[in-house]
């Protein structure tokens, strides 16, 4: 499929945007026309764009809440199994008690020990890490976290 529609457009080039050229010495005038056309086009468009600086990508976002995108997510479902039981959460010795089930590769070592440092740091959060099997499937186990290395997006 993919090669038929490069041939369609292939063809179309050919034929409108540069005028059925009968040699290569045509094709490339052809070319050349088509580009300094595109080029004043563009110009005309006034657009002032400076394509090396993304600084300020997130400009005028300050009061936009990408939580609330998910809210009405269609995938999401009933979310009550994912709430925290109980038994995890002791308010009155540590907060949320969570055990870590290291099942990353040896390539993120180095910052699931810094991640868990600094979460660590919380008066609110008791994190106990065990270090599993590495499962880059990232099959999921109840009443724990799993942390793996797997391409989820």
């Amino acid at each position: 499929f993919t090669l038929a529609l490069l041939g369609v457009a292939a063809f179309l080039v050919w034929k409108f945007a540069l005028n059925e050229p009968d040699n290569l010495t045509d094709a490339k005038e052809g070319l050349g026309e088509l580009s300094d056309t595109a080029k004043d086009k563009w110009t005309d468009l006034d657009f002032d764009w400076d394509l090396s600086d993304f600084t300020d990508v997130l400009d005028g976002l300050g009061d936009f809440s990408f939580g609330d995108l998910f809210n009405d997510d269609p995938k999401l479902g009933d979310n009550s199994t994912l709430s925290w039981k109980d038994e995890l959460v002791q308010p009155s010795n540590g907060g949320l008690h969570l055990t870590l089930l290291n099942a990353l590769d040896d390539t993120w070592q180095s910052e699931f020990d810094a991640a868990v440092a600094d979460w660590q740091e919380s008066d609110a959060l008791v994190l106990t890490a065990e270090k599993v099997e590495v499962d880059h499937t990232c099959q999921r186990v109840d009443g724990v976290m799993v942390v793996c290395s797997g391409n989820f997006g």
